[in-house]
């Protein structure tokens, strides 16, 4: 049987064409293998990782992975030299990443990419970077003069019209409110940058804060700081302004502790100073109470030094009737001339005419001590003038206060109160400085109770009295005489004048002093920290050996158990142990190298050149030394809130305020502030129109 019976032909083969065949199944079997090998390739490296890491690239020649940012900023590691050759795993990537190469890279990557974005902003030209720049100098003038943000376009105006060549004219000039408000705060958070900065590398740092209200009867609270900085810099700063809805202690903490623990720094909180209101100072659920239990480390609490005087000045008159006839005169000098311009003309003419200063009959104030002095400087100052006033006056008033002048007793008192507020006003001048020293405020305070005791209690066998009452006793004569002139005024008198007058000025000098005593006593603390000021050191190396040994004991142990949080005791804010090693090495370099300097001149040197050596003393000084005694900043604050939110003011909002203060009290001069800074807070606040 025959495959041909049933249609198939005979075909010849040729040897060429069973050689093609085999050559196509054997290139096809080399195919499928390349496939398989390529299929095993391609395992090892994916692609979509590409994709899902943008800074990656992959070298498919050399099989090899690399980081294009660390090629870019010139990183030295396998993914920018010479390639990651582990392919195969995403892990190596994800290591990479996690290197401290890396992460660098992207912060330089990012800052990169911005500072490209600002180039190719159109505002961002120096053209109009400079007239930016200039209108943020015309609303720094203002804030800084407390002038309002309305005269922004009268004062660029004017600064056209001088042709200046930084500011340019457009349509978009950027001198409205709106701007204006921007350029404020960007002004304002350069300068809390550089305070907040600074507090966040301190050793420590004391709070200072009293309540206030302005011309709309909103409640603010105005808070300070005080600290060393890193270079052993004294500061005290303005923190913020802000509103009191609760006026209780509770409310005022909570303001307090949500402001340093969102900056971090509330561990730092170590002393406190405030006005003696029980708010404030209370023993136990005062806003100083509840600090000292939420602070890590114990809080030094400090009543205002020059409220305490002022309460000891106030306190000591009741102990004194006269006193009360002597105020109401002085009082009612003040309403003469307040209430008629042709009196006040009439003793300026008067003033004149004798030579004499020209000076205004000042009011009283009830705790101003300082303004107390003024108006009996100025009266005792003023007395000729007077005295030939109210004699040739034609009204009942003016007659009364003449009668009253010619007394001896009020003139002798009025000397003597003029005397004895000299003394007090240098010492609340004194407590009233910035930065002030603890070492410093005991001998002040002694100072004055010396000179009150030596010319009003301790008096000698002479009986001489202070300088001004002595004058006129002398002048007078009053021992024996049947009459007694003053200026050529005939004065009231008789002997019981004199025995009564000394009896007035002893009772108020011993009762000033007493308060004195009372309201300023020893603090053993303090006391013992009066050895960190190299002042106070004995001159002779022998001494010098044991000296201060006991008292740092007593301010190690104030500090050598931390508060409790959460159950756990934190550690203390420096080594006891080494401090106490560092001590008797301490004495020895100082007094070789810095004999007699103050330490505001000692401590940036100790801390350039001895901080490895002392690290434990040195914290211990920066801390006793930003330890505040007094609110008075707050005072200052408080005077400079009222100038900016004035009458015609008063729809400032309490952000608004805060920015005006902070610019006012904490700006430096103009040629000194830093405007690209705030140039660069400015432009990154929001995308900026471009000017036409």
């Amino acid at each position: 049987m025959s495959l041909l019976q049933y249609g198939f032909k005979c075909k010849k083969i040729n040897r060429n064409d069973i050689f093609q065949e085999d050559q196509i199944s054997e290139d096809e079997d080399n195919s499928n293998k390349d496939v398989k090998k390529l299929r095993i390739n391609d395992k090892t490296f994916k692609s979509k990782w590409l994709a899902e890491f943008s800074w990656l690239r992959y070298d498919e020649i050399n099989k090899k992975m690399y980081c294009t940012l660390c090629m870019r900023h010139k990183k030295k590691n396998k993914f920018a030299t010479e390639g990651a050759t582990n392919i195969s795993r995403k892990s190596a990537i994800k290591e990479h990443i996690n290197t401290e190469d890396h992460k660098d890279t992207e912060k330089l990557e990012k800052a990169r990419i911005q500072m490209e974005l600002l180039q190719k902003e159109h505002f961002s030209s120096n053209a109009n970077t400079n007239h930016i720049i200039g209108i943020m100098r015309a609303v720094y003038f203002l804030a800084k003069k407390n002038l309002p943000l309305k005269l922004l376009p009268s004062i660029v105006e004017l600064i056209k019209e001088s042709n200046s060549p930084n500011l340019l004219n457009g349509t978009i000039t950027y001198t409205n409110h709106i701007s204006g408000h921007e350029f404020l705060e960007a002004i304002s958070d350069t300068i809390k940058e550089e305070i907040w900065d600074e507090l966040s590398n301190v050793t420590a740092f004391g709070v200072m804060i009293d309540e206030s209200t302005d011309i709309t009867t909103t409640k603010h609270l105005d808070i300070y700081a005080s600290y060393v900085t890193k270079k052993g810099i004294l500061k005290t700063r303005f923190l913020c302004i802000v509103p009191l809805t609760s006026c209780n202690a509770e409310g005022i903490t909570k303001v307090l502790v949500d402001i340093f623990e969102k900056r971090k720094i509330l561990s730092k909180l170590v002393a406190f100073a405030s006005d003696g209101a029980s708010v404030m100072l209370g023993k136990n659920e005062g806003v100083a109470a509840k600090l000292s239990r939420i602070c890590t480390y114990p809080l030094i609490v400090n009543h205002c030094v020059t409220h305490r005087l002022a309460l000891a000045c106030k306190d000591a008159k009741k102990e004194l009737r006269f006193y009360e006839e002597i105020e109401s005169l002085v009082r009612k000098f003040y309403n003469y001339f307040k209430n008629s311009c042709s009196h006040i003309q009439q003793l300026q003419e008067i003033q004149s005419l004798l030579d004499d200063p020209i000076l205004k009959i000042k009011k009283l104030y009830e705790i101003r001590w300082l303004a107390w002095y003024d108006a009996i400087k100025n009266i005792c100052n003023s007395i000729p003038a007077l005295l030939r006033i109210f004699k040739e006056s034609k009204n009942k008033d003016g007659r009364e206060l003449y009668e009253r002048l010619t007394s001896w007793r009020i003139l002798a008192f009025l000397y003597y109160f003029y005397n004895i507020l000299e003394h007090v006003t240098q010492l609340s001048k004194f407590l009233q400085k910035r930065n002030l020293k603890f070492s410093d405020i005991d001998p002040m305070i002694q100072v004055t109770i010396n000179s009150i005791q030596k010319e009003y209690i301790l008096l000698d066998q002479n009986q001489r009295f202070g300088q001004k009452v002595q004058t006129f006793i002398d002048e007078t004569n009053p021992f024996g005489n049947s009459s007694i002139k003053y200026m050529n005024n005939d004065l009231s008198f008789i002997e019981q004048d004199y025995d009564d007058f000394t009896i007035d000025i002893l009772e108020y000098s011993t009762s000033i002093v007493n308060e004195l005593q009372q309201r300023f006593p020893t603090r053993q603390l303090f006391t013992s920290m009066k050895i960190l000021n190299p002042r106070e050191w004995p001159k002779e190396s022998q001494e010098l050996l044991w000296f201060g040994d006991n008292e740092l004991e007593n301010i190690l142990k104030y500090y050598e158990c931390p508060n409790f949080y959460n159950n756990i005791q934190l550690p203390a804010i420096f080594d006891i142990n080494k401090c106490r090693e560092e001590w008797a090495r301490f004495k020895m370099i100082i007094t070789n190298n810095f004999a007699s300097n103050d330490i505001e001149v000692i401590l940036p040197l100790l801390i350039e050149d001895y901080i490895d050596v002392f690290p434990n003393i040195i914290k211990l000084i920066q801390i006793a030394y930003c330890i505040p005694f007094s609110s008075v900043e707050c005072e200052r604050g408080f005077s400079r809130q009222n100038k900016i939110k004035t009458k015609d003011r008063n729809s400032l909002a309490t952000n608004t305020l805060d920015m005006l203060m902070c610019i006012s009290l904490e700006g430096p001069e103009s040629k000194e502030f830093n405007y690209n800074r705030a140039y660069t807070i400015w432009s990154n606040q929001k995308r900026r129109t471009g000017f036409k």
